[in-house]
């Protein structure tokens, strides 16, 4: 599907438009918080889409996510509650993310460059953050999961992929603090015997996807097991 420039499209967002939209709610979503919904689906019509088509652009692959969309998104002031996003992601993102406070899901690969700082701002910037998604954010520390658990007040789950070793210290450090949600976690890299004490210190650690576990012992798996009830 031929994209063309956001800043041409009427206000009425045609299918362009709400291709753009699909990557972040899908269709189904986009039309339920649209108040027009038969003029929302007579203008993918008018723009030679079948039902079927429809159908299948409820189920399309997300589209890259860049800041200039995310900007025009928030030009347009639609009241998204979901935004994925693929690009490499820094505190330069930060500003235009938290012009979105309606956003209650986000997910965003490849943080490998963001912050305890970055993350401060985000979740006081997104009142409404229930489900926060994060990938290879190897930087943060304790602090950053500590202004986490003060500023996003509405957050029932968190999920982290990717993390390290500093990752399960910073959270096991702050594990009284990380009792209102659900924490889930993803290991890629080694894991052995020095990851338990701190795993076991996040009361509602419920989700834990460990690869490479080549120097994991029986003893090692049954106190992890006894300390995650």
């Amino acid at each position: 599907m031929e994209q063309k420039n956001l800043s041409l499209l009427p206000v009425s967002l045609p299918i362009d438009a709400i291709a753009i939209v699909c990557s972040n709610l899908t269709l189904n979503d986009y039309l339920k918080f649209e108040r027009h919904t038969k003029s929302a689906r007579r203008s993918l019509i008018e723009n030679g889409l079948s039902e079927m088509q429809i159908a299948k652009l409820i189920d399309r692959d997300p589209i890259p996510i860049t800041l200039s969309i995310v900007d025009e998104l928030v030009a347009r002031g639609l009241k998204l509650t979901r935004l994925v996003i693929r690009e490499a992601f820094d505190d330069t993102w930060v500003p235009h993310v938290t012009k979105i406070p309606t956003l209650q899901t986000l997910q965003i690969e490849y943080c490998d460059s963001f912050t305890d700082a970055g993350l401060t701002e985000l979740v006081r910037g997104l009142p409404n953050l229930r489900d926060l998604r994060l990938s290879s954010a190897v930087h943060l520390t304790s602090q950053g999961f500590k202004a986490l658990s003060a500023h996003a007040t509405q957050l029932e789950f968190l999920h982290l992929e990717n993390i390290n070793l500093s990752i399960a210290e910073a959270l096991g450090a702050v594990a009284l603090n990380l009792k209102r949600f659900v924490v889930s976690l993803s290991i890629s890299e080694g894991f052995d015997n020095k990851w338990t004490p701190h795993l076991i210190k996040i009361p509602t650690l419920q989700t834990l996807h460990i690869e490479g576990c080549n120097s994991l012992s029986d003893a090692d798996l049954t106190g992890l097991a006894r300390g995650l009830p």
